[in-house]
């Protein structure tokens, strides 16, 4: 301990005497600071070893001088940051640097020291760091920019640090030079600053496009001082309106305006505000016009006025334009507004900046629910998807869009519209919003809509009228062909006396036209549907089944045929005689086509549909194949052709169920699986 204090007394002492120069006296004080720590170190190992018991007292008392370290690095008030020679990465800071430059702890060390400087420095702290391998380095002139985006300039002053958690580092100290450095180039600049102030001041009063002034409160505003720029304000010469030689400023203030001037000054000059006034002048040539003024007083340290400075410029011409733009403004929004179809502008956004009274009309909305919204206020969320896609491909483009879609609002609106867009510039020449006009072509759509129906309907009466000219040109063929050939076997039967054999040709004449007659009575019956109905009334579907049970009571007990009715069927709005044939059509089916294995069940009911209430007659009958499920309700389709009726019964009741807007089909699993017809009713109350 004694040789120790000694080589740290006298050790800089005896090096001072041997080396004069400064950088090596740095290097010897390295080599001499190492040595002493490796003596140190041999002389700690010994006393280790022979003191082992004293090893803990000693890692407390490195710990604490860490801590101590680590309290001054943390609390000195200069920034300070520890950085990998390396990577540059930082690997601490201080609490100082946190503060000063606005990052936390964790942002830092997920910094580098190239994240502190501006791009364009990176390159000339890159060169700087050629001497990294200095133990001390001293760096002047630094830009460091801080977390909110201000900047400052710093001497930065870093140190080698031995070993820090492994890795070669360095130690900084930031000192901001900024306000140093400003300080020293604001003196130059102010004595630059004074002698050219003087020089603009003299050269901006004489080409100032107005006139600067300097006036007493008088009521003749008498003139101290005008600079030059009054004899193309008010047509007389500075020397002329000064202390009011030829004329003062009052008078040439116009007759009207004078006391409203005179009492907006005093107002503004009472709670010593600036002040800016609009008024007119009549100039030396008797031309009256408009004039900007900008002034305040100047008062003294008691609050009194001294005197009112300002600046006079010439408006005229701009008040001209501005009355010609709000006249050119006010007949363009004359013109939208009387557009007799929607139409709207928008940002790049996609909010809306204006639109004419159609369109606020044809939402159903104001204009004030119009204005700053956008398609997500206004439209359906998949509607404004689409929107707002053709509106990204639109700013892309920059080309012309045209396209019809429907328009479904949240309020359940909807509508057919051809929309067109195009993309307005703004002053730069870059897309600034949209506009867009909507076309209504709901009619048009529904009109459209109604002639495709026609025509599937007029296709379909023209598949049903071939097939109607084949049956009548087969099924009442043959009962011609039957009548006309028992009429001769008539006779012979007659000539010959035979009453029997003429009983039987006159039975199967009787059958042939009763064929006939039935056939041309369905015909008949087929064709007044949709144009012959009864009034629509509500009834209860119930009381319908019961009627047509009673009806068909006596094929039913001949049968030997089961019934299950559900006993709450809902009411409907239809014609009942008409809905009574489609009952008793699919009951007597239901009856004719049974399994002749087992007696016929027939359950009747309703069951819930995705739109309205699906109403059915299921049997238990002979089924029918995925195949004919289709076809048997084409007009003269019989499953079996040998079976009694025209086949005319279900395209009965499908004509039926068309009239009244529903839909009829057939479920059947197959051949002996039997049957269930179901159809549908839109209609369930008068009010639909």
């Amino acid at each position: 301990m004694v040789a120790g204090l000694l080589w740290i007394l006298f050790s800089d002492l005896l090096l001072a005497v041997w080396i004069d120069d400064a950088d090596t006296m740095r290097i010897a004080q390295t080599y001499k600071g190492w040595f002493y720590v490796l003596v140190t170190t041999a002389l700690l190992f010994f006393l280790i070893k022979r003191s082992f018991r004293k090893l803990d007292k000693t890692r407390g008392n490195l710990q604490q001088t860490l801590k101590h370290y680590s309290y001054l690095f943390h609390h000195n008030p200069q920034p300070m940051w520890v950085y990998d020679l390396e990577t540059l990465d930082i690997l601490d800071a201080n609490r100082a640097a946190q503060k000063d430059y606005g990052y936390t702890s964790d942002e830092f060390i997920t910094m580098s020291m190239l994240d502190l400087l501006p791009p364009e420095d990176v390159p000339s702290f890159k060169e700087s760091l050629r001497g990294e391998g200095l133990e001390y380095q001293r760096i002047s002139g630094i830009r460091h920019q801080k977390n909110d985006g201000s900047s400052i300039e710093v001497e930065m002053i870093s140190h080698i640090l031995p070993d820090y958690q492994g890795k070669k580092c360095r130690m900084v100290i930031a000192n901001d030079i900024t306000a140093r450095k400003k300080a020293f180039e604001s003196l130059k600049k102010s004595e630059r600053a004074l002698k050219e102030s003087e020089r603009q001041l003299q050269t901006l009063l004489s080409n100032l496009p107005g006139m600067a002034y300097r006036c007493k409160n008088d009521e003749f505003w008498t003139m101290l001082f005008v600079s030059k720029g009054c004899e193309q304000v008010v047509g007389y010469k500075a020397e002329e309106l000064e202390n009011s030689n030829i004329i003062s400023y009052g008078k040439i203030i116009h007759p009207h305006d004078r006391k409203r001037v005179w009492r907006e000054v005093q107002n503004k000059i009472s709670t010593q505000r600036k002040y800016p006034l609009v008024y007119r002048i009549v100039t030396s040539k008797g031309e009256v016009r408009w004039v900007w003024e900008q002034a305040q007083g100047v008062f003294d340290e008691d609050g009194k006025l001294l005197f009112i400075e300002g600046f006079i410029s010439d408006i005229t011409h701009q008040r001209k334009t501005e009355r010609a733009l709000k006249h050119y403004g006010d007949f363009l929004r004359t013109i939208i507004d009387n557009i007799p179809f929607p139409m709207y502008y928008k940002d790049i956004q996609g909010r809306y900046m204006g639109c004419n009274r159609e369109f606020y009309r044809y939402l159903g909305k104001t204009k004030e629910d119009v204005i700053g919204k956008t398609v997500d206020d206004l439209l359906i969320p998949s509607q404004a998807a689409q929107s707002k896609a053709k509106d990204r491909e639109l700013l892309a483009t920059r080309e012309h869009q045209k396209y019809e879609t429907r328009i479904t609002f949240p309020e359940g609106v909807s509508m057919e519209v051809v929309l067109h867009k195009s993309v307005f510039l703004n002053e730069d020449g870059e897309p600034g919003g949209i506009i867009g006009v909507y076309f209504d072509i709901s009619d048009r759509v529904r009109a459209e809509n109604i002639i495709k129906k026609q025509v599937e309907e007029l296709e379909r009466i023209n598949a049903e009228l071939e097939r109607f000219t084949y049956t009548v040109s087969h099924d009442l063929r043959s009962p011609l062909v039957t009548i006309k050939g028992f009429l001769g076997m008539l006779r012979e039967d007659l000539q010959a006396g035979n009453l029997d054999q003429m009983e039987m040709d006159m039975m199967r004449i009787s059958n042939a036209t009763d064929k006939m007659h039935h056939l041309l009575e369905d015909l008949l019956q087929l064709s007044r549907i949709g144009r012959i109905g009864n009034p629509f009334t509500s009834f209860s579907m119930n009381e319908v089944v019961s009627e047509v049970l009673e009806y068909l009571d006596g094929i039913i007990r001949e049968n030997r045929c089961s019934i299950e009715v559900q006993p709450d069927l809902p009411e409907v709005f239809a014609d009942r005689s008409r809905i009574l044939e489609v009952f008793q059509n699919l009951i007597e089916n239901a009856v004719k086509f049974k399994n002749a294995e087992n007696n016929p069940h027939i359950a009747i009911g309703c069951r819930d549909g995705t739109e309205y209430p699906v109403f059915y007659v299921h049997d238990n009958g002979i089924g029918i194949p995925p195949l004919y499920q289709k076809k048997i309700f084409g007009l003269f389709n019989k499953l079996e052709q040998s079976s009694r009726g025209t086949g005319i019964g279900l395209a009965l009741v499908q004509r039926i169920i068309d009239f009244h807007g529903g839909r009829v089909w057939v479920e059947s699993e197959g051949t002996g699986k039997g049957s269930r017809f179901c159809f549908t009713l839109p209609g369930n109350s008068e009010n639909q």
